[in-house]
């Protein structure tokens, strides 16, 4: 194997470890944003606003799009 090859494996791997990293952090982001939003589905306080529920759904859609932007990155 040449040098050039080996490189290019190196930083392949970099890349995918790199990705990796990344969706493993949205994956802890998503399970703290839902954690949350079940405590508040789960309180008896009524006065929580629809606009912070409607708020945390679409945080979620953003941070599950960026997983799968990552995902699609990671088996190209």
């Amino acid at each position: 194997m040449k040098k050039a090859d080996n490189a290019e494996l190196n930083l392949d791997f970099l890349n995918n470890y790199a990705l990796e990293d990344e969706i493993y952090l949205q994956l802890d982001k998503l399970q703290a944003l839902t954690a949350s939003q079940a405590l508040m589905h789960s309180t008896e306080d009524l006065d929580i606003p629809k606009k912070y529920y409607q708020h945390y759904s679409l945080i979620v859609d953003e941070h599950v799009l960026a997983l799968r932007k990552l995902l699609n990155q990671l088996f190209d």
